[in-house]
Protein backbone atom coordinates (compact mmCIF):
# COMPACT_ATOMS: atom_id res chain seq x y z
CA UNK A 1 0.00 0.00 0.00
CA UNK A 2 1.22 3.26 -1.08
CA UNK A 3 1.88 5.57 2.02
CA UNK A 4 -0.03 8.70 1.50
CA UNK A 5 3.00 11.21 1.64
CA UNK A 6 4.52 13.46 -0.73
CA UNK A 7 7.99 14.31 -1.21
CA UNK A 8 8.18 18.16 -1.31
CA UNK A 9 11.73 18.24 -2.68
CA UNK A 10 13.94 16.23 -5.04
CA UNK A 11 14.02 13.14 -3.31
CA UNK A 12 15.00 13.46 0.27
CA UNK A 13 12.98 13.95 3.65
CA UNK A 14 14.67 16.09 5.77
CA UNK A 15 13.46 18.08 8.89
CA UNK A 16 12.78 22.08 7.59
CA UNK A 17 12.98 22.48 11.51
CA UNK A 18 16.39 20.88 11.93
CA UNK A 19 18.67 22.78 8.78
CA UNK A 20 19.04 25.96 8.23
CA UNK A 21 19.21 27.67 5.44
CA UNK A 22 23.07 28.43 4.64
CA UNK A 23 24.53 25.37 4.85
CA UNK A 24 27.04 23.99 1.80
CA UNK A 25 24.54 21.75 0.01
CA UNK A 26 27.90 19.84 -1.33
CA UNK A 27 27.67 17.73 2.46
CA UNK A 28 24.69 16.59 1.81
CA UNK A 29 25.10 12.27 1.69
CA UNK A 30 22.75 10.11 0.96
CA UNK A 31 24.42 7.22 2.66
CA UNK A 32 22.73 3.99 1.75
CA UNK A 33 18.77 4.39 2.46
CA UNK A 34 16.00 5.70 4.58
CA UNK A 35 15.15 3.40 8.10
CA UNK A 36 11.32 3.41 9.53
CA UNK A 37 12.11 2.80 13.15
CA UNK A 38 8.85 0.66 14.42
CA UNK A 39 6.22 3.04 16.14
CA UNK A 40 5.41 1.45 18.92
CA UNK A 41 5.41 1.67 23.05
CA UNK A 42 6.13 -2.26 23.78
CA UNK A 43 9.97 -1.59 21.33
CA UNK A 44 12.07 1.31 22.44
CA UNK A 45 14.69 1.65 19.59
CA UNK A 46 17.65 1.62 21.35
CA UNK A 47 20.93 3.85 19.97
CA UNK A 48 24.42 2.37 20.39
CA UNK A 49 27.07 5.06 19.77
CA UNK A 50 29.96 2.72 19.30
CA UNK A 51 29.53 -0.63 19.33
CA UNK A 52 31.37 -3.87 18.57
CA UNK A 53 29.65 -4.57 15.08
CA UNK A 54 30.61 -8.30 15.32
CA UNK A 55 28.74 -8.84 18.52
CA UNK A 56 24.91 -8.68 18.57
CA UNK A 57 23.05 -6.17 20.02
CA UNK A 58 21.65 -7.83 22.67
CA UNK A 59 25.14 -8.33 24.13
CA UNK A 60 25.42 -4.83 24.32
CA UNK A 61 24.44 -2.26 26.98
CA UNK A 62 22.70 0.76 24.20
CA UNK A 63 24.15 4.10 25.04
CA UNK A 64 20.72 6.06 24.76
CA UNK A 65 16.71 5.04 23.60
CA UNK A 66 13.92 6.41 22.05
CA UNK A 67 10.50 5.21 23.50
CA UNK A 68 6.91 5.82 22.72
CA UNK A 69 3.48 6.32 24.28
CA UNK A 70 -0.07 6.21 23.72
CA UNK A 71 -1.51 9.53 22.68
CA UNK A 72 -5.12 10.40 22.90
CA UNK A 73 -5.22 9.94 18.85
CA UNK A 74 -2.08 7.96 18.01
CA UNK A 75 1.42 6.81 19.31
CA UNK A 76 3.69 9.38 20.38
CA UNK A 77 7.37 10.33 21.82
CA UNK A 78 7.43 8.77 25.25
CA UNK A 79 11.42 9.96 25.52
CA UNK A 80 14.07 10.71 23.46
CA UNK A 81 18.19 11.90 23.42
CA UNK A 82 18.45 15.28 23.30
CA UNK A 83 20.39 15.31 20.44
CA UNK A 84 18.34 13.12 18.30
CA UNK A 85 16.71 15.33 15.02
CA UNK A 86 15.12 12.98 12.91
CA UNK A 87 15.23 13.00 9.18
CA UNK A 88 11.32 13.02 9.61
CA UNK A 89 8.87 12.72 12.26
CA UNK A 90 5.16 13.46 11.81
CA UNK A 91 3.52 10.76 14.43
CA UNK A 92 0.08 11.37 13.81
CA UNK A 93 0.75 10.23 10.39
CA UNK A 94 2.67 7.23 11.50
CA UNK A 95 5.62 8.63 9.91
CA UNK A 96 9.20 8.40 11.74
CA UNK A 97 12.02 8.55 9.61
CA UNK A 98 16.04 8.22 10.04
CA UNK A 99 18.71 7.99 7.09
CA UNK A 100 20.81 5.13 6.65
CA UNK A 101 24.28 5.95 6.59
CA UNK A 102 26.02 2.46 6.25
CA UNK A 103 24.75 -0.88 6.61
CA UNK A 104 26.25 -4.23 8.12
CA UNK A 105 24.50 -7.56 8.79
CA UNK A 106 23.49 -7.15 12.47
CA UNK A 107 23.99 -3.29 12.72
CA UNK A 108 22.64 0.16 10.61
CA UNK A 109 24.57 3.63 11.58
CA UNK A 110 21.84 6.32 11.47
CA UNK A 111 21.99 10.13 10.99
CA UNK A 112 20.52 11.07 14.04
CA UNK A 113 21.89 14.99 14.37
CA UNK A 114 22.99 16.58 10.84
CA UNK A 115 23.03 20.11 11.80
CA UNK A 116 26.31 22.08 11.44
CA UNK A 117 25.39 23.87 14.55
CA UNK A 118 24.86 20.98 16.39
CA UNK A 119 27.21 21.04 20.08
CA UNK A 120 30.34 19.01 19.51
CA UNK A 121 29.10 16.67 22.72
CA UNK A 122 26.13 15.80 20.06
CA UNK A 123 26.33 12.58 17.76
CA UNK A 124 25.87 12.85 14.00
CA UNK A 125 25.49 8.95 13.64
CA UNK A 126 24.56 6.41 15.79
CA UNK A 127 23.99 2.64 15.26
CA UNK A 128 20.48 0.32 15.87
CA UNK A 129 20.09 -2.94 15.34
CA UNK A 130 18.82 -3.80 11.86
CA UNK A 131 16.27 -5.91 13.46
CA UNK A 132 14.51 -3.18 15.39
CA UNK A 133 13.52 -1.05 11.94
CA UNK A 134 12.27 -1.64 8.64
CA UNK A 135 15.67 -0.71 6.15
CA UNK A 136 14.81 0.45 2.53
CA UNK A 137 17.33 1.05 -0.03
CA UNK A 138 16.65 4.69 -1.49
CA UNK A 139 15.09 3.11 -4.86
CA UNK A 140 12.45 1.25 -2.46
CA UNK A 141 11.78 4.37 -0.78
CA UNK A 142 11.07 6.58 -3.40
CA UNK A 143 8.92 3.86 -4.87
CA UNK A 144 7.32 3.80 -1.79
CA UNK A 145 6.03 7.47 -1.32
CA UNK A 146 2.99 9.09 -2.71
CA UNK A 147 5.17 11.50 -4.87
CA UNK A 148 7.86 13.69 -5.72
CA UNK A 149 8.07 17.67 -6.83
CA UNK A 150 11.46 19.18 -7.47
CA UNK A 151 12.38 22.31 -6.18
CA UNK A 152 14.01 23.78 -8.90
CA UNK A 153 11.94 22.11 -11.72
CA UNK A 154 13.65 24.98 -14.53
CA UNK A 155 17.10 22.77 -13.80
CA UNK A 156 15.07 19.44 -13.67
CA UNK A 157 12.37 18.87 -16.60
CA UNK A 158 11.24 15.66 -17.36
CA UNK A 159 13.23 14.32 -20.15
CA UNK A 160 12.92 11.94 -23.11
CA UNK A 161 15.86 9.27 -21.46
CA UNK A 162 17.60 9.07 -18.60
CA UNK A 163 20.56 11.98 -18.97
CA UNK A 164 21.18 15.40 -19.39
CA UNK A 165 21.73 14.72 -23.22
CA UNK A 166 18.15 13.80 -23.71
CA UNK A 167 15.95 16.82 -24.89
CA UNK A 168 13.06 18.32 -21.99
CA UNK A 169 9.48 16.75 -22.95
CA UNK A 170 8.05 18.24 -20.05
CA UNK A 171 8.37 20.89 -17.59
CA UNK A 172 7.95 19.31 -14.12
CA UNK A 173 6.97 22.49 -12.53
CA UNK A 174 3.17 22.10 -10.66
CA UNK A 175 3.16 18.55 -11.32
CA UNK A 176 2.25 15.80 -8.94
CA UNK A 177 4.76 13.31 -10.11
CA UNK A 178 4.59 9.10 -8.68
CA UNK A 179 7.93 7.27 -9.06
CA UNK A 180 7.56 4.59 -11.46
CA UNK A 181 11.24 3.07 -11.36
CA UNK A 182 14.44 4.23 -10.71
CA UNK A 183 17.93 3.76 -13.08
CA UNK A 184 20.96 5.08 -11.67
CA UNK A 185 21.46 8.18 -10.71
CA UNK A 186 17.42 9.39 -12.83
CA UNK A 187 13.94 8.21 -11.49
CA UNK A 188 11.57 7.85 -14.12
CA UNK A 189 8.22 9.64 -12.70
CA UNK A 190 4.71 9.88 -14.55
CA UNK A 191 2.22 12.76 -13.71
CA UNK A 192 -1.06 11.77 -11.38
CA UNK A 193 -3.26 14.15 -13.71
CA UNK A 194 -3.83 15.47 -17.10
CA UNK A 195 -2.68 19.28 -17.27
CA UNK A 196 -5.30 21.78 -17.49
CA UNK A 197 -5.70 21.74 -21.68
CA UNK A 198 -6.81 17.99 -21.24
CA UNK A 199 -3.41 16.42 -22.79
CA UNK A 200 -2.25 13.12 -21.70
CA UNK A 201 -0.19 12.89 -18.50
CA UNK A 202 3.61 13.84 -18.76
CA UNK A 203 5.93 11.08 -18.17
CA UNK A 204 9.40 10.90 -18.38
CA UNK A 205 13.58 10.66 -15.88
CA UNK A 206 14.20 13.03 -13.70
CA UNK A 207 17.45 13.49 -12.27
CA UNK A 208 17.27 12.70 -8.17
CA UNK A 209 21.52 12.40 -7.19
CA UNK A 210 24.49 13.27 -8.25
CA UNK A 211 27.03 10.16 -7.34
CA UNK A 212 26.74 10.05 -3.70
CA UNK A 213 25.54 13.01 -3.10
CA UNK A 214 21.77 15.13 -3.85
CA UNK A 215 21.48 15.98 -7.23
CA UNK A 216 22.88 19.82 -7.32
CA UNK A 217 19.43 21.16 -8.43
CA UNK A 218 18.26 20.10 -4.64
CA UNK A 219 20.35 22.29 -2.52
CA UNK A 220 19.97 21.87 1.63
CA UNK A 221 18.10 25.20 1.55
CA UNK A 222 15.56 24.00 -0.47
CA UNK A 223 15.18 21.32 1.11
CA UNK A 224 14.41 23.20 4.42
CA UNK A 225 10.92 23.93 2.27
CA UNK A 226 10.33 20.13 2.34
CA UNK A 227 6.94 19.38 4.28
CA UNK A 228 4.17 16.16 4.06
CA UNK A 229 1.49 16.15 2.55
CA UNK A 230 -1.14 13.73 2.82
CA UNK A 231 -5.31 13.81 1.86
CA UNK A 232 -7.39 15.48 3.95
CA UNK A 233 -9.43 13.11 5.34
CA UNK A 234 -7.18 10.99 6.74
CA UNK A 235 -5.63 12.82 9.34
CA UNK A 236 -6.02 11.77 12.71
CA UNK A 237 -6.16 13.93 15.36
CA UNK A 238 -3.56 15.45 17.95
CA UNK A 239 -2.39 13.97 20.58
Amino acid sequence: MRNPISVVCLLVLLAAEAIPCGADPSGIELGVGMVRPAIDPARPLYFYLSPDLALDPSQLSPSDSLTFREGTHYVDIGTAPPWLVPEWSKLDYDILLLRAQSLSQRWIEVVVNDHPDRPRAFPRTAWIAREGAQFETWPEFLLGVFSVEPLDPDANPLRSGPGESFPEVAPSADLTLRVVAVQGSWAKVAAEFEDEAGAPPAHGPIRWRSGDRLSPSTTRSQLTLCRTRAPGPNRRGSA
